[in-house]
């Protein structure tokens, strides 16, 4: 029986490139693609697959928020995010949400392949890069994982602060959200109090640094969630 896979990122290039390769694979079928988080969502609820390729920094929803939704809907699904960033608290965060394995954007079809594997026998997968951050940051400088303020964040906080810092307007995140502008502000004013920050710029830059979304990430439209 062949293993199906649902392919995740916001650049169509990259999503074909997986596709074309993963096809050479006997056990494998690419039953889907989504571009977007909140598509990601959807998709794993209609198609059930067995592995979902998890980008990271995806618009609207990114691929860590997307991960914990996923699984906290009772997927029964392996996700192995898959990313250009490779910092230490992003991969533990996507750890923490449940995926089983993380590669670097540099992985040759050989480590996707191996990755595949090792998650298929109830292990967790990490580039040789990934792995090397992860203990550098948490065993050698004894750094606890869990010291995150954004954890402290509510999944309607985080999911308004994604889309404040990819530069939609506050009546536009509340018309996606189905809520009142004053709650859009009440979130965004619990958020910058919660992680120690003073404006909607720190709010970005926060983002930005933290891997919850990039410069390249603009609005784009979307029905409301």
């Amino acid at each position: 029986m062949k293993r199906k896979v649902l392919l995740v990122d916001d650049h169509t290039i990259v999503r074909q490139a997986l596709k074309r390769m993963l096809i050479e694979l006997d056990d494998i079928e690419v039953v889907g693609e989504a571009s977007d988080g909140w598509q990601a969502i959807e998709l794993a609820k209609e198609l059930k697959p067995d592995i979902i390729l998890m980008d990271i920094a995806l618009p609207e929803k990114n691929g860590i928020e997307a991960t914990r939704q996923i699984l906290k809907d009772g997927a029964k699904v392996k996700i192995i995010g898959l990313s250009m960033y490779s910092d230490a608290q992003s991969v533990a965060e996507l750890l923490r949400c449940g995926a089983v394995g993380y590669l670097y954007k540099d992985c040759t079809f050989d480590d996707i392949k191996e990755a595949f594997e090792t998650v298929y026998r109830d292990e967790v997968y990490l580039s040789p890069t990934i792995a090397s951050k992860l203990v550098n940051e948490y065993v050698v400088n004894d750094v606890s994982p869990n010291q995150s303020a954004y954890e402290a964040l509510t999944d309607r906080e985080r999911e308004i602060m994604q889309l404040i810092s990819e530069g939609f307007r506050t009546k536009e995140i509340a018309d996606r959200l189905d809520v009142s502008v004053k709650t859009v502000d009440t979130h965004r004013h619990n958020i910058q109090h919660k992680l120690g920050l003073f404006s909607v710029a720190d709010l970005v830059k926060y983002a930005v640094r933290e891997g919850i979304t990039t410069l390249d990430v603009t609005p784009r439209d979307s029905r409301h969630r």
